[in-house]
Formats: C-alpha cells, sequence, structure tokens
C-alpha cells in the first residue's frame, strides 16, 4: 500500500519506519511545518513532498493516510480523504487532546473507512501476564520528562491521554476475568501550578473492577519511567530500562498490522480501536474537571457522541413530524368538512375561479380594472368546461353591486358569446374566516414537518461530502 503523510510535527517519524518495515511505501507527504518538511528532505529522500492542492489527487484505491499533529488543517484533509473511503492511521501522541482529533469521529461512526489509532506509549511494549507474578489491586505509573523545570499543561494533558490508554489496558489485561472494565473515579492534583504551568502532578483513578491506579508526572534531568505493581506489601517494579527501541518499534508495528487490512480480516487483538480514543478522552476530561474543581469527581462516559445524539433526535422530531402531519391532516379534513359554513353554489364557483371580487373594479364603479377584463376573459374561456356560476360579490359597502352583474354579464355575451346571463349572481361570501383558519391549520399541521426537511437540506448542504454515500 502507498501511504500519504499529513502531518505538521515529527510524531510522525516513528509510524513512518513501522509502515516502512510493514512493506508499505512512503510516497507523498503534505506539511506546514518547516521542521518536518527539512527532516523529511534528509532523512526520507524517497517521500515526495506535494502543495495541499495536490491532495485530491492522491484518491486512489491503493492509498492510506498517515495523520499525525495538532493543527485544524492535516484533520480537515484526513476527513476528505476518509470520505471518499482511504483508510486512516491517526498518531494520538500530540492530537490526543486536541478537538482535531475527534473531528474524524463521523468516519467511524458511519462506517465511511477504517481508522487506527497510534499509541505511544512505552507501556505497550511490556507484557505483563507473563512479568507480573500476581494479579495487582493497585498500579502506580511515574513518568519522569527533560528538561527539569515547570511543565506545561498542555504537554501533561498529551502524556496522560497516552498514558492512560495503556493503563486501562493494563487494568484490564491484569482484572480477575479478564474482560474489559471501567474506572469509576478520578481526582487530580497540581503542585506548584501557576497559569498553565506546574511543578508536578498526580492523577488518581479509582472504583469499578479496575485496579486503583495513580499516574505521576515530574521533571527532571532525564527522560524516563516507573512502573510498580502492588498486591498488599508486594510489589513488582519496571522502568524504563525494561525497555528498548527494539520492543518499542515491535509495539508500533503490533499497532499498524490491522492498517488497511481487508474488511472481514482477522483482529489483532493488541491493536487499539476508536473506543479506546474515546475511553481516553473521557478520561481526559474527567481530570481536567477534578483539577478545576479541586476535588474527586465521578467519571461520566456518554452513550454516544454529541453527533449520535443530535442524528437520534432528528430522527425522532422527523417521525414525530411525520406523524402529526399524517394524523392532522386526517383531522383537519374531517373537522373543515363538518365545520365549512359555505354552500355548493359557493364552493362551485371558487373552485372554477368565477368569483369577481373589490380588486376587479375600479373603486365604487362597475367599470372592470384591467386585472378584472382578463379574469373575465379567464372565466369565458372556462365557461363551457364547468357549470359552476359567476359570483359578482357584494360586500355590502357598495350601491354599484347589480351595475357590475351587468357589466359582467353584457361583456362575456358581446365579447365572448357567452350568453347566459342566469350564471351571473350578485351574493355575498359565506365563511371567509373559516378559509383562513383551514389556511392556518394546514401551516400548523405541515409547518414542523417542512422545518425537519429544511433542516436536513441545510445539513446536506453544509457537509455535502458527509451524506454523499451510504
Amino acid at each position: 500500500m502507498r501511504i500519504l503523510v499529513l502531518a505538521d510535527d515529527e510524531s510522525v517519524l516513528p509510524w513512518m519506519d513501522s509502515l516502512r518495515q510493514r512493506g508499505d511505501e512512503l510516497a507523498f507527504c503534505w506539511t506546514p511545518s518547516v521542521t518536518l518538511r527539512e527532516t523529511l528532505q534528509e532523512s526520507w529522500p524517497d517521500v515526495k513532498l506535494i502543495e495541499r492542492e495536490a491532495i485530491s489527487d492522491c484518491e486512489a484505491d491503493d492509498v492510506g493516510v498517515l495523520v499525525g499533529g495538532r493543527g485544524s488543517d492535516v484533520f480537515v484533509e484526513a476527513r476528505q480523504l476518509g470520505q471518499c473511503g482511504r483508510p486512516i492511521l491517526v498518531v494520538t501522541a500530540s492530537a490526543g487532546p486536541t478537538s482535531s482529533l475527534f473531528e474524524l469521529m463521523p468516519l467511524w461512526e458511519e462506517g465511511r473507512t477504517q481508522i487506527v489509532p497510534a499509541f505511544d506509549c512505552p507501556l505497550a511494549a511490556l507484557s505483563f501476564q507473563e512479568n507480573s507474578p500476581f494479579r495487582p489491586d493497585r498500579i502506580e505509573f511515574e513518568r519522569t520528562v527533560s528538561p527539569a523545570g515547570p511543565l506545561n499543561l498542555q504537554r501533561v494533558y498529551e502524556l496522560f491521554f497516552q498514558d492512560v490508554y495503556a493503563l486501562h489496558q493494563l487494568g484490564s489485561q491484569l482484572n480477575a476475568d479478564g474482560q474489559s472494565a471501567d474506572w469509576e473515579a478520578i481526582q487530580t492534583v497540581w503542585t506548584g501550578q501557576q497559569e498553565k504551568y506546574i511543578a508536578a502532578g498526580s492523577i488518581m483513578l479509582s472504583g469499578g473492577q479496575l485496579p486503583e491506579s495513580t499516574w505521576t508526572l515530574k521533571s527532571g534531568p532525564n527522560d524516563g519511567w516507573k512502573l510498580t505493581l502492588w498486591k498488599a506489601d508486594q510489589s513488582t517494579q519496571f522502568s524504563s530500562s525494561d525497555v528498548s527501541a527494539e520492543d518499542l518499534d515491535a509495539s508500533r508495528f503490533d499497532m499498524v498490522r490491522q492498517f488497511g487490512s481487508p474488511e472481514g480480516s482477522p483482529p489483532v487483538i493488541a491493536a487499539p480501536g476508536w473506543e479506546d480514543v474515546m475511553w481516553s478522552g473521557h478520561l481526559l476530561a474527567a481530570a481536567q474537571n477534578s483539577a478545576t474543581r479541586q476535588r474527586r469527581v465521578a467519571i461520566q462516559q456518554e452513550s454516544g457522541s454529541e453527533r449520535s445524539q443530535f442524528k437520534t433526535q432528528m430522527a425522532t422530531f422527523g417521525c414525530g413530524a411525520l406523524l402529526w402531519a399524517m394524523f392532522g391532516a386526517i383531522g383537519l379534513l374531517g373537522i373543515a368538512s363538518a365545520l365549512d359554513p359555505r354552500d355548493r353554489e359557493q364552493k362551485a364557483a371558487e373552485v372554477a375561479g368565477f368569483v369577481l371580487t373589490e380588486v376587479d373594479f375600479v373603486g365604487d364603479s362597475a367599470q372592470l380594472t384591467e386585472e378584472g377584463a382578463v379574469h373575465v376573459q379567464q372565466i369565458s374561456e372556462d365557461w363551457s368546461s364547468t357549470t359552476a356560476p359567476v359570483i359578482v360579490v357584494d360586500s355590502g359597502q357598495s350601491t354599484a353591486a347589480n351595475e357590475r352583474r351587468e357589466t359582467v354579464a353584457e361583456t362575456l355575451t358581446s365579447e365572448y358569446g357567452r350568453d347566459d346571463e342566469q350564471r351571473v349572481l350578485v351574493r355575498q361570501l359565506k365563511g371567509v374566516w373559516f378559509q383562513r383558519l383551514v389556511v392556518l391549520g394546514w401551516c400548523l399541521v405541515f409547518g414542523p414537518l417542512g422545518l425537519v426537511l429544511l433542516a436536513q437540506v441545510l445539513i446536506v448542504a453544509s457537509h455535502p461530502g458527509r451524506e454523499s454515500s451510504t
């Protein structure tokens, strides 16, 4: 498979090695980062650097997409390619805490393409079932980052997003029944916090069927980590020295094995899924909430994303509007038929368009206006197709009603040869208010359905690519 790289930082470089080791061809790359561009030109001369306008040319069936970084531009392009069915491998190292990563969620929800998250955590390189002599009831993970000094909260969130995935996998792997489970509460403690920086921090996860876990971060002269598994007073320790570069490469290779595989292929058990991204995101949001409130809080995982909830609500509104329109139309027809004050003569004239009102005459006179003359001509053309009478409306405010009738009858006879003066009547119209109420009733019956359909049109217009296939 040929690989198109979309990235704005160097977090993708180790994964490019893994894909090349798998036998894929690193063919193209678009990056807005000058630093990454220079690195690729020096270390990856075979990768063709392309402009953003050329990305749309990389939609062939044999192209996969590797995405990394935290900028929105690369994820916008990745989403467009995903809508075309291109498989996506997304590196979460720096994108994890950002909203850009979760903008890819509709691709997963709608099954548009395969989307594989790539977590970069050293714990994934350890096999705990083989190395741990017992099932722990408490887990402690301590990470040290260099250089020594204040820690940027953005960097803290990035590391926690990666590590909490591995801690969750570890807890599930060592769980008594071997099945996945969840924590129920979380507490965040920052030390020496000043605006967006802290001196050190700890996040404690507890409750549920997983072992109580503590994630600690501090700064130091060298990068490293230490994992301690506790069972009562007994403990087993692992550290960064227990994981070699080859082990990390092997763990990345395991994660990318499923990328681009045909639908229906046997799954790779160790490979993460988008559910892990969602769960890590919930834990990160809960940790931030705990830091803000400065107390222990419950972990509240939504059963579905906001997009899924919105689609469910729209479907509910649509069904409700359709039922309202259907039963409302039946009810309105029955009520209108029973309460209609108009007689058969008036109904026939209105249906045929044989009703002449004040607007067809000049002022209070019997002279026809231009519109009135056209109306009389139309009546003459439809004269033989119906037996409906011609009604000249007597509004009660004009004394010229009979003169108007004579003018209309004479015009029909002299100009159009329609000699049946008895079909031209002068009378008042009944139920004018009723007709207005019926129109209002139809608006109330079909208005909600029209609003739902309008909303659907606006959704399609704003996201044409997303709705283009099913």
